[in-house]
């Protein structure tokens, strides 16, 4: 039995390989780091804008290993890890809706579908015209 200390990292099937006595192994084991989890976010106007997400395994400060970051199944742009592996920003499109879902894939592994809700902010009344 071999046991080691992964270095931090993102992915599925990552390969690795061993060396003793200067001789490096044939068969190259494989391991996957644990899939990104959304825990919360912030909520935003109907005319969208910067979405902070915030949750686990999302990588390094500016990681590239971002796939895609979606709310509701629409792409939010420019994602960016802004602080490594729990906090993600991006840009969210105009919408409206609440408890949509937030799926964020990270090195081709995508979170757990249901543990993040993203929310855009209820609309407010501000005057009512009785109309004569």
């Amino acid at each position: 039995q071999l046991t080691c200390i992964t270095p931090i990292g993102t992915g599925a099937n990552v390969t690795m390989a061993m060396s003793v006595n200067d001789q490096l192994s044939l068969n190259f084991p494989l391991f996957t780091y644990k899939l990104p989890v959304v825990l919360s976010t912030n909520t935003l106007p109907t005319t969208g804008g910067g979405l902070t997400i915030t949750g686990n395994n999302f990588g390094s400060l500016g990681s590239s290993a971002i796939t895609s970051v979606k709310v509701d199944g629409v792409v939010c742009a420019n994602p960016t890890v802004m602080i490594a592996h729990t906090t993600i920003t991006c840009l969210t499109a105009p919408g409206v809706g609440k408890d949509l879902e937030i799926i964020v894939t990270i090195a081709e592994q995508a979170s757990i579908t249901g543990a993040g809700k993203f929310s855009f902010s209820p609309p407010t009344v501000t005057s009512v015209n009785s109309g004569s």
